[in-house]
């Protein structure tokens, strides 16, 4: 199942993490003649309980940030860690980064906007807006208790 155009695909499966990224890394490289990086993630990695208390706070703009495959979470939080915050937050999870911009009218001076895209693993990122990613959640959550 797809959800929107999102670049977003929800399957079940029986199979080891490892062999589904494999395989899709077969995929990929047969049909495309470019690199496309993608993460996978398991219902255990967008759990509800896994994100920040601050997320469902009144804010203008969530980001939540994957690293993809041979990206290092410490350095990224290393770079990340010294931006200096412009009425942004950002949370450090498991598996993913969290960043929230609070005023839609200062977003253009956030780090978010004017340093992240200058990061060396910039274009390692898959980076999905909080509503997709809550819909995601929602859609798993749903199918498990439904």
């Amino acid at each position: 199942m797809t959800y929107i155009n999102s670049g977003n695909i929800l399957f079940e499966s029986e199979e080891e993490i490892v062999h589904i990224v494999e395989e899709l890394e077969t995929l990929f490289e047969q049909e495309y003649n470019f690199p496309i990086l993608f993460t996978l993630l398991t219902e255990e990695m967008v759990s509800k309980d896994l994100f920040p208390d601050w997320w469902e706070d009144e804010i203008a703009r969530r980001d939540v940030l994957f690293l993809t495959k041979g990206l290092d979470m410490d350095e990224v939080r290393q770079a990340l860690s010294s931006f200096p915050l412009q009425d942004e937050k950002i949370f450090f999870g498991k598996y993913a980064i969290f960043w929230g911009k609070y005023q839609e009218s200062s977003y253009l001076q956030t780090s978010y906007h004017k340093l992240l895209i200058k990061q060396p693993f910039y274009k390692q990122l898959t980076i999905r807006n909080g509503n997709t990613y809550t819909k995601i959640r929602e859609i798993l959550e749903k199918r498990n208790n439904g």
